[in-house]
């Protein structure tokens, strides 16, 4: 399955903050060569460019491999869509671009742990509904545990 990663699924990888979280990042990471294929947008690396010069390189380093979409003209304004919607504010543009970034590239999954902006049934009610309005398919918007769990 093809699957958008926000900045925050890279940035905790290295993170010693929170072990939990940085242990499931990186066996979900480890699912990339096989079980799925990330994408990443040109968001995520300008994210990545203001990060401390440490953290850049790694981060860097670990998103190479990964697709890069470009954010769109299309994706902007379905992002403006979003926080018309208030599903975001002006404050977390960035979130509803990433969100528009994936639904405009038709990626259905968007991996993050963004509990405060995107990992949230209010956003993604109010995405799905701007998405259906204009014509888009739904996201999904998940942690990376929920993907390591069995197929059936």
């Amino acid at each position: 399955m093809k699957l958008y990663l926000d900045t925050s699924i890279p940035s905790v990888y290295h993170d010693p903050r929170d072990r939990r979280i940085r242990r499931v990042t990186r066996t979900f990471w480890a699912t990339l060569s096989g079980r799925h294929t990330g994408t990443i947008s040109t968001l995520v690396l300008a994210e990545i460019a203001r990060a401390k010069p440490e953290k850049r390189v790694q981060l860097l380093e670990l998103v190479a491999d990964l697709e890069v979409l470009p954010v769109t003209s299309e994706a902007i304004v379905l992002a403006q869509s979003y926080l018309a919607a208030g599903a975001f504010s002006v404050a977390t543009l960035e979130d509803a671009e990433h969100l528009a970034t994936a639904t405009v590239h038709h990626i259905p999954v968007v991996v993050s742990w963004n509990f405060n902006h995107m990992v949230k049934l209010k956003t993604l009610q109010l995405v799905g509904l701007v998405n259906a309005d204009n014509g888009y398919q739904p996201i999904t918007v998940v942690t990376p545990d929920l993907l390591l769990l069995p197929e059936r």
